[in-house]
């Protein structure tokens, strides 16, 4: 017998739907807890990238999502995730994790990048004293079993791991998991891997540095089992993570083990607060110390006398003379903003090379780029640091002069909120409402920073500015003070980030000083010599 008209209607209606469902790139995974099956989830592909309806995960975990305009918003057992609306950073707990793109609205459903989803609902619930097993699979699949974890570790703040699409950018990743042992005298940490290829291992003072090419897979936990002891952090650096153990041990070994590739690290004792490390071996260096980081040389009287510190591999660092071409940033006694931040900044340039530092302009020219453009470069490059030149300014009838070093955080005071919303001036369209929208997304970007401080890369760039502050009081300059607030041209930055305002042009005396070649280069020396002494730390 034949379905009635009405019913054929209706298959025909959702056979097109599914169609238009296949060319849009949509599909359905199955979320899996386990071995036990918790729902289907919609995904979609667009812009080589994987989205998932973060609604609908919640849904299947049997939580209810409580919607916003701006922000959907999970809770449970006292721990809270939030995703919002363009912002490229989710909030778990309070601590601020990394998106590899902003999530999209549409209707009640949001869309998620389908790995960082759920890597960040998988810490939720550990967070929440749950299992953190959750997986996806195709339609029909079953899930492989979880390994198992000879410690498990509790509830971390703060401790993410970086989603596939921020970091790999083609690059294989290597890292397969980490898991815990407590062998009675030593914690220990084993990195298990695709390879030990390009795998590097670095000796800091109360921290171990792990460089790993690629980034850190869904899934895979960041925590450790004794907080106490050690931590884990993870940064992405382009196409790098730096997986980073601050500990409070007294000693800590690595060797690197084949058949399968894995890295183990053996945190020895308890120290007092950092103590020192002892010699961490690996594979091609057994037992070989590095050396104790050094001052750069300063430079004496001109750029040609530098002594070449880094004669093997070169780091890179990005420099970025703020504003050119259309946008002057400010203006006063004769001097446009943009024409002092090229002259140090090429200066800047050459001193770095000439001390064997892989140094690049986001402009090498009087040219316009826009914010966002300016980081991308520094994450195209893979640079280990991205350096801002800027002068600063102040409205009639105040005063102030010195060179101050910003962090992109929560703004340090109204001076600091001032700044950023000049700078930030042109994420506006022009005019009254330009400046509006310009406002509200630097408003927006303080509601998101929350608590900025559980972010490694802000940690790293307060060393940055504490090592560049003392080597501008070392050469002389008038160091203000470090601060921060909202930059968006800070955001993107995949690294360490610095903006470095480098006098008052509303000042005649210091619009004078910045105007003069040899101030200039007494400036560019400056933070190349602080540059330089941080990148050997």
């Amino acid at each position: 017998m034949w379905p009635s008209r009405a019913v054929r209607l209706l298959l025909a209606a959702l056979l097109c739907l599914w169609a238009a469902g296949v060319a849009a790139g949509q599909d359905t995974w199955i979320l899996w807890s386990g071995s036990v099956r918790k729902g289907e989830v919609p995904v979609r592909r667009e812009a080589g990238q994987t989205l998932a309806a973060a609604d609908v995960m919640v849904s299947s975990l049997g939580l209810a999502p409580r919607g916003r305009n701006d922000a959907l918003v999970v809770a449970f057992e006292g721990k809270k995730l939030e995703f919002w609306v363009d912002s490229p950073v989710a909030r778990l707990n309070g601590a601020l994790v990394p998106l590899p793109s902003p999530p999209v609205q549409e209707g009640d459903r949001w869309w998620v990048d389908a790995a960082a989803a759920l890597r960040l609902f998988n810490q939720f619930l550990v967070s929440a004293g749950r299992p953190g097993d959750l997986q996806w699979k195709g339609v029909g699949e079953l899930p492989s079993p979880a390994p198992e974890r000879a410690v498990s570790p509790p509830p971390s703040r703060g401790a993410t791991s970086p989603s596939p699409a921020s970091a790999s950018r083609g690059t294989k990743n290597v890292l397969k998991g980490l898991r815990w042992g407590d062998q009675g005298d030593a914690l220990r940490a084993v990195l298990d891997l695709e390879t030990s290829e390009g795998v590097e291992v670095r000796n800091l003072p109360g921290r171990v540095e792990v460089i790993l090419p690629g980034a850190v897979p869904g899934g895979v936990l960041l925590t450790s089992p004794q907080e106490d002891r050690v931590k884990v952090q993870a940064t992405v650096y382009g196409d790098r993570t730096v997986l980073a153990f601050p500990h409070r041990t007294s000693g800590v070994r690595a060797v690197t083990l084949q058949k399968p590739p894995r890295l183990v690290l053996d945190f020895r004792g308890t120290g007092g607060g950092g103590a020192a490390l002892s010699p961490v071996p690996t594979a091609a260096s057994e037992g070989e110390r590095p050396s104790a980081p050094t001052a750069a040389p300063e430079p004496t009287g001109g750029t040609e006398r530098m002594e070449r510190v880094f004669k093997g591999k070169r780091p890179v660092v990005a420099l970025d003379p703020g504003h050119g071409g259309k946008d002057p940033g400010a203006m006063a006694n004769g001097l446009r903003e943009k024409d002092v931040n090229l002259k140090v900044g090429l200066l800047l340039r050459s001193i770095l090379e000439q001390y064997g530092v892989d140094a690049r302009l986001t402009r090498g020219d009087d040219r316009y780029l826009k914010l966002g453009e300016r980081t991308q470069l520094a994450n195209n490059w893979n640079a280990d640091l991205f350096v801002s030149l800027h002068c600063n300014a102040l409205p009639a009838g105040r005063h102030s002069k010195g060179v101050e070093l910003y962090l992109m955080a929560l703004p340090s005071d109204k001076d600091a909120m001032r700044l950023a919303l000049f700078e930030n001036k042109e994420l506006g369209e022009g005019g009254k409402e330009g400046q509006a929208a310009s406002d509200r997304r630097t408003k927006l970007l303080l509601q998101i920073l929350g608590d900025m401080q559980q972010n490694e890369k802000i940690s790293e760039s307060t060393s940055v500015a504490e090592v560049l502050f003392a080597a501008g009081k070392q050469g002389g300059l008038p160091m203000k003070r470090v601060a921060q607030a909202p930059f968006f041209v800070l955001r993107g930055a995949a690294m360490p980030a610095l903006l470095v305002e480098m006098g008052f042009l509303t000042e005649r005396d210091e619009a004078a000083l910045l105007n003069q070649p040899g101030y200039q280069e007494r400036i560019a020396s400056s933070l190349a010599r602080g540059i330089v002494n941080y990148l050997k730390r």
